[in-house]
């Protein structure tokens, strides 16, 4: 992680605070919002909102499925990341598939830790979880997998889509997912499904607990999610893209009918960004509302209480945007400037300190 700002106060700029968009200034000290006369960063011309709470990213994966070594995997997708106003990000990774078993995630687990103090943002893993591979109903077989949520501090496991549901019907796949469920609880990890198809999927894993649905397929389990009160996510660049579910229903019905409670990278990690402001041009919805879908919405679902919002006390991960071309100009984490662009590096010339930057 780059050095820590010095105490800063950032002026000018249209701020998201409290809900509404203001003309207020931000103060940075010790990594968090704060208050007092420090010196002044002029942003006039921009918008200063929280940082981005991505909840599921694939940039990782899609790298290293590439064949780009774990290393430079990490490193690119942090900096793609941090330049896209990311500061919290979740990047799925499978846990084991028909081609290699789990020891692929935990070597990249390791490298994630001795990565992290490098790291341009809040860079975590998200597990997807195959409960019906060979060998996953085996006694014993989530050890494995409990084991590394415990070790490594995971806190968030996707449950994927089946081709065929009836598989996870078995009492042998039910017992196990209920068993995984209850340590997942005591772990305080929280857990969801991913790619559903039905409704009845949904409403089977949110008995259990799995409360999150993350990309459904189609209107009938994202209206289920909804009518329980379970949060519905959505892929950015799925909306922006004017993407189809299934049965020939616009994704962007369910932002209209108000059932979605987030937008995600998924592989695009400038979705989130131009997906909110493309709300706010189509008149879905205001800009504050929009902001929440990216920033504090993730950070209620996921639990984390110090983040999402720009407030006093809380973390001061910040995301700095041109009021006319809707790009990222600079991206604060945890108090460190992560990202900024060649066209506001002579704004922050007054702190007159050296960076590691995400390249531009």
């Amino acid at each position: 992680m780059p050095r820590m700002l010095s105490p800063v106060r950032l002026t000018g700029a249209t701020t998201l605070r409290d809900g509404e968009m203001q003309d207020r200034s931000v103060v940075i000290e010790n990594g968090r919002i704060s208050k007092g006369p420090h010196p002044a960063v002029d942003l006039r011309g921009h918008y200063i909102m929280p940082g981005i709470i991505d909840l599921h990213g694939a940039s990782l994966r899609h790298a290293l499925r590439q064949g780009v070594d774990a290393v430079s995997a990490m490193r690119g997708t942090d900096r793609a990341l941090a330049a896209q106003g990311v500061t919290t990000a979740w990047q799925m990774l499978d846990w084991a598939t028909a081609d290699h078993g789990p020891d692929t995630i935990l070597g990249v687990l390791d490298l994630l830790d001795r990565y992290r103090p490098d790291a341009l943002t809040d860079l975590r893993l998200q597990v997807c979880y195959d409960p019906v591979l060979p060998g996953a109903i085996l006694p014993g077989a989530g050890s494995g997998l409990l084991s590394a949520l415990h070790a490594y501090g995971l806190d968030l496991v996707l449950f994927p889509a089946q081709m065929d549901e009836a598989r996870e019907l078995t009492p042998q796949v039910v017992r196990h997912l209920c068993e995984l469920a209850e340590q997942f609880d005591a772990l305080g990890v929280s857990y969801g499904t991913l790619g559903d198809k039905t409704a009845e999927r949904r409403e089977r894993f949110a008995m259990i607990g799995a409360r999150l649905s993350a990309l459904p397929a189609n209107r009938r389990p994202a209206a289920a999610a909804f009518a329980m009160g379970d949060p519905v996510v959505l892929s950015a660049q799925d909306i922006l893209a004017g993407t189809y579910l299934q049965g020939n229903i616009p994704v962007s019905h369910l932002i209209r009918d108000r059932m979605t409670r987030a937008l995600v990278s998924a592989n695009a990690p400038a979705a989130p960004v131009r997906a909110a402001f493309d709300l706010v041009r189509s008149k879905s919805m205001g800009l504050p509302q929009a902001w929440d879908m990216v920033s504090a919405h993730p950070a209620q679902i996921l639990r984390l209480s110090d983040r999402g919002v720009i407030d006093y006390g809380k973390r001061a991960d910040l995301v700095v945007i041109h009021r006319e071309t809707l790009q990222v100009e600079a991206t604060i984490c945890g108090g460190a400037l992560t990202y900024l662009s060649k066209q506001a590096a002579p704004r922050f010339s007054v702190i007159q300190e050296p960076f590691r930057l995400a390249a531009e």
